[in-house]
């Protein structure tokens, strides 16, 4: 699987159509390391999730698709939060996902202030 050949291969758009097609891993274990199973798969969903997420992602990112029978799935990319000091917020009720972003310099000044 090529993610550049995708219609849209922004870290969300990934995991959009790995949704779609409904593998979580679908290169392993020829390419990722993996146990080779043999007589099941245990990548495959059985059933759309809620919520698709995957961290480590390059920025945050997220997106409203529909899935089974009009089952709406949320899928978010959360950021390295070691590059972008940030985490991501989601509300289960609404399934608004927010971006919460740390400002280490106020941290830095409070804790000088406070010496």
């Amino acid at each position: 699987m090529i993610y550049s050949d995708l219609e849209d291969n922004s870290p969300e758009g990934v995991l959009a159509h790995l949704v779609n097609i409904r593998h979580i891993c679908p290169t392993a274990p020829d390419t990722i390391r993996s146990y080779p199973f043999v007589k099941t798969d245990p990548f495959i969903m059985e059933e759309s999730p809620n919520v698709f997420f995957a961290g480590n992602c390059e920025k945050y990112g997220q997106k409203l698709m529909m899935g089974d029978a009009g089952k709406a799935i949320k899928v978010i990319a959360v950021p390295k939060f070691r590059e972008k000091k940030s985490i991501v917020l989601l509300d289960l009720e609404s399934m608004q996902s927010y971006e919460f972003k740390f400002d280490m310099g106020t941290v830095m000044r409070a804790e000088q202030e406070m010496e």
